[in-house]
């Protein structure tokens, strides 16, 4: 499972809406959890504006033992520059088009909660499903 900003955010915060919701869907896909090299400066970004220093540092922790896949492909570029062309009307950012290369090479499953983004690249992607589903498609 390719892991989104979003989705690893929901995962930290027990505050989040979407926190049980992504927990349930990790626990059940099983693993592998990739996170893709393309959104790390995201994700530091969220974790140091939002939570303590400790927050950002066991992500890294947990990166550097082996819980998450780090996910890097030259070849992505050329698929995420095509992503952001086709979707350029969303605006599908390099950040959520990095998250859709690198499931489109394993499995296709994105843990994510930024419906407005993924649930378009589901129907538009072949292969690309958004977890867990909206409340909305429940």
């Amino acid at each position: 499972m390719t892991l989104d900003t979003s989705g690893i955010v929901a995962l930290i915060d027990v505050k989040d809406e979407n926190h049980g919701n992504c927990l349930r869907a990790m626990r059940e896909d099983g693993g592998p959890y990739i996170v893709p090299a393309g959104i790390l400066s995201e994700i530091a970004w969220i974790l140091e504006a939002r939570f303590a220093a400790e927050v950002e540092q066991a992500f890294l922790d947990d990166l550097r033992d082996g819980a998450y896949t780090l996910h890097w492909n030259q070849d992505d570029i050329q698929r995420i520059q095509v992503l952001i062309r086709k979707y350029g009307d969303l605006p599908l950012g390099f950040a959520d088009a990095a998250v859709a290369a690198c499931a489109e090479r394993h499995n296709g499953r994105v843990l994510t909660t930024d419906f407005r983004h993924f649930s378009v690249l589901s129907r538009g992607e072949k292969g690309i499903t958004a977890l867990p589903e909206p409340a909305w498609d429940r």
